[in-house]
């Protein structure tokens, strides 16, 4: 990667990050097309690749920066608090809102890694995140620890949560919906609703 790409405008990195990006995200890493990327970004190719080199450079760069970036976010949001798993759900879906105001397709793009089958793209995004998907884990496995149920329905009802939330996200993105607000006041309302059930559920259970 070129250096001077730094030098820019903090603006037109951005518009050329978004660009890559949701290339990326949209097409998955073989079908991802720099001629798309450089039409949504409004640079030329050749300036794409001047301050990325190739492709499989561009990509690797995307992965490690999307995860670090989120990650922090989710740190800045979160802190050193130990919270339990619904707390966590509503700070981390408020994290990624302001993830999505910067950088509308970057947790789908991570989301859709689970399903990049390419093997020079895993090679490219292994170790960023690898990084990132044990913090992710990490983070929703302390918090699980807080909910009162077995660990078998503890796993259904964190599967179903980040199904939901997850899909909520992407579906937001696939319509090119940029209302950042919107989709998070969506998914808090699904968490609230969960919150709501299983809260209930281990009342009842005690009567």
């Amino acid at each position: 990667m070129n250096e001077k790409f730094f030098d820019l405008a903090k603006e037109k990195q951005d518009r050329i990050m978004n660009a890559a990006i949701s290339t990326f995200a949209r097409r998955g890493y073989k079908c991802a097309s720099t001629d798309e990327m450089k039409a949504r970004a409004g640079i030329s190719k050749g300036l794409l690749f001047h301050y990325f080199g190739d492709k499989s450079s561009l990509y690797g760069y995307v992965c490690d920066y999307s995860a670090r970036y989120v990650m922090l976010e989710m740190k800045q949001f979160m802190g050193d608090k130990d919270l339990s798993y619904f707390e966590m759900l509503l700070s981390r879906e408020e994290a990624f809102s302001d993830v999505i105001r910067n950088y509308p397709s970057m947790p789908t793009f991570l989301d859709s890694l689970r399903e990049e089958d390419d093997s020079e793209a895993l090679e490219l995004a292994e170790g960023s995140v690898d990084e990132y998907r044990k913090f992710m884990l990490d983070m929703r496995m302390r918090a699980l620890d807080t909910v009162k149920m077995d660990a078998e329905d503890r796993m259904i009802l964190d599967n179903t949560m980040e199904f939901t939330l997850s899909r909520i996200r992407r579906e937001a993105y696939m319509r090119e919906e940029n209302d950042f607000v919107r989709v998070r006041d969506e998914a808090v309302s699904y968490v609230k609703f969960m919150k709501k059930l299983v809260t209930k559920r281990s009342v009842t259970e005690f009567i």
